[in-house]
């Protein structure tokens, strides 16, 4: 009898960024965990990055591989919201990561004059 590998890798933690922080650059870093898959290994993980805590509409989306991070650019000014999710070889996904914000905030230039 063969049995399926039918869950998922376990859930992946958000380190960096903290929650409500405030970065003064377009681009950033974000760290996570490795997740651990007890079947047959975790291969991958989506991040979405979103400008509602909803993500009705996603700013930015992606999969990394066995990275613990990625490094994004292009922010404008705003509050963003973050989450992540590992996949197993067989495609079955984890549980996603709690929701994060960050929040960007470029000085801008007021040309000198004070």
């Amino acid at each position: 009898m063969t049995v399926r590998d039918t869950t998922g890798p376990e859930q992946v933690d958000l380190i960096s960024p903290t929650s409500g922080t405030s970065i003064t650059i377009s681009s950033l870093s974000l760290a996570r965990s490795t997740a651990i898959d007890s079947g047959v290994g975790t291969t991958g993980y989506f991040y979405q990055v979103s400008s509602n805590a909803s993500f009705s509409t996603t700013v930015i989306s992606g999969t990394t591989k066995t990275e613990t991070g990625v490094s994004l650019i292009g922010f404008s000014n705003g509050t963003y919201y973050r989450r992540v999710y590992a996949i197993d070889s067989i495609g079955n996904t984890g549980v996603r990561s709690s929701i994060r914000s960050f929040i960007i905030a470029i000085p801008t230039n007021n040309g000198g004059n004070n």
